[in-house]
This record gives C-alpha cells, sequence and structure tokens, in this order.
C-alpha cells in the first residue's frame, strides 16, 4: 500500500498540548507537550524543521520536528503569550522570533542563545506581532489603540498608526504587512474601519468600512486584495485599488476569530 502525501497542520489547543496533524486524513503525527497551559499560538520554522508556541504558562518554546522534543524555552513575559512568530530569514543575532503578551511587551529573541535582545514596551495587551518579510522591521498591534512599526535591530518605534472611534481610541486586533512589506493593514475593535498605511509616509493610503469590530484583517499573496474577518461571523475580500468589497461570506458557526488566504490565491 503506498501511503499518500502527508499534508502537516499545526493546531494550538486548550488542553495545553500542540500537535502536528495530516490535513488530508486528520490522523495526529506529533505532539508537543510541557506547556503547564493552554496553547495560543502556534507556526513551523521556516524551514520546517521546528515549531514555535506561545501559551498561558507565560512561555514560548521551540520543538524539534522529528523527535517531538522541547529544544529551546523563552522564559521572560509576565503574562500570557497570545503570540509567538518566527522571523523570515537570519540576521546578525540569527534567527529570531518575537512574541507578545498581555504584559504589555513584544519581546525579540534570539534562537541560538535563547536571550532576550529587544524588549518594545507597549502600553495595554499586545495583540500580535510580525516581522517585515526582508526581517528588518517588527510590526505590533496593541489594545492601546496604536499599531506600531519597529526597529527590529535597535528596538526603536519608527511609526505609530492610531484608530479612533469618536474622541477615544479604537484597540487595534490585528496588523499585517503586504508581501512587499511596503503597505500594512490594521483591524481594529470599535471604529468600524480597516485601515491601509504606507510603511515608508506613514500615510493611510485607503480605508474599508467594515463592521464595528474587525478581528483580523491579512493581505493577498500577490497583495492585491485584502481579506478580513470581523463580528458577526462575516468575511469580505477587498480590493486595495479600489477600496470595494468584491466578496462577502458569511460564516457557518457563532463567530470567525481569524481568516487567510491560501499562498496561491490571487495569483
Amino acid at each position: 500500500l503506498v501511503r499518500s502525501k502527508v499534508l502537516p497542520l499545526l493546531v494550538a489547543c486548550e488542553d495545553q498540548i500542540a500537535r502536528v496533524l495530516d490535513a488530508l486524513s486528520g490522523e495526529c503525527m506529533t505532539s508537543f507537550r510541557g506547556h503547564t497551559g493552554s496553547v495560543l499560538s502556534a507556526e513551523f520554522s521556516p524551514d520546517g524543521s521546528f515549531a514555535l508556541t506561545g501559551s498561558t504558562d507565560k512561555t514560548a518554546k521551540i520543538w524539534d520536528m522529528e523527535s517531538g522534543r522541547c529544544t529551546r524555552t523563552f522564559r521572560g513575559h509576565a503574562g500570557h503569550v497570545h503570540s509567538a512568530v518566527f522571523s523570515h530569514d537570519g540576521t546578525d543575532d540569527g534567527l529570531l522570533a518575537v512574541t507578545v503578551s498581555e504584559d504589555g511587551t513584544a519581546r525579540v529573541w534570539a534562537l541560538a542563545s535563547e536571550k532576550c535582545v529587544r524588549t518594545l514596551q507597549h502600553e495595554d495587551v499586545v495583540r500580535s506581532a510580525v516581522f517585515s518579510p526582508d526581517g528588518t522591521l517588527v510590526l505590533t498591534a496593541c489594545m492601546d489603540g496604536g499599531a506600531r512599526l519597529w526597529d527590529a535591530k535597535r528596538g526603536t518605534c519608527k511609526k505609530a498608526w492610531q484608530h479612533l472611534n469618536g474622541d477615544a481610541v479604537a484597540a487595534v486586533m490585528s496588523a499585517s504587512f503586504s508581501p512587499d512589506g511596503s503597505l500594512v493593514v490594521t483591524a481594529a475593535s470599535g471604529d468600524g474601519a480597516v485601515r491601509i498605511w504606507s510603511t515608508d509616509s506613514g500615510s493611510c493610503v485607503r480605508a474599508f468600512e467594515n463592521s464595528p469590530t474587525v478581528w483580523t484583517a491579512v493581505f493577498s499573496s500577490d497583495g492585491a486584495s485584502v481579506l478580513t474577518a470581523s463580528m458577526g461571523a462575516v468575511v469580505k475580500l477587498w480590493s486595495v485599488s479600489s477600496g470595494e468589497c468584491m466578496q462577502t461570506l458569511a460564516g457557518e458557526c457563532e463567530e470567525i476569530w481569524a481568516a487567510a488566504l491560501a499562498p496561491s490565491a490571487g495569483r
């Protein structure tokens, strides 16, 4: 019997375990056990040989895909680690990871040394952080109403963008780069808009009117469209050039917290 191709799917679970499933068969291929709290995030390394997880136990861990063993643990956050992601390429510090937490910080870690090499301070819970495609910048989304662009090497804030709901700031739930890094898309809770910003000038170049709360917004692989998931289990696909909504989908579930396009979508 010839085994069909395996399509690994990494999931973060409430039961303190991260699992690698075969997306085609549903079979559990590997279990990563070692966190003492719920696993909130999980992602593969760029080469697929490791996994990175974040947990309510205030740590992030790196796991060897082949053995299933934990090879590194990053400690230092004083609150739940909501997200942990790898850099795309190595830097002067080698391959990096960035974690975000309820403690109001995003931390950049050097994987080789397990040391925190940069701490990015915020005024509230940090929801997410991602590296720019070239690895030189870190983009964070914070509940204090700001999305911030940081120099990954120096740890200095280069730009900050706010969503406003009247006179009050709206919590930024999501912030993502375009594929070429020239644009940033942010989504917020309260102001009813998804905004696209220029990373060079810092100006808002497009705004999409949406529901009062948008959980996430991401670019397509070609950068021509933006996908949003908002309160009420509604997913929309927007044209970046025209700002028009091209498609609206109502989810068959109570709520949709996140949405993503396959890498080939839009090509």
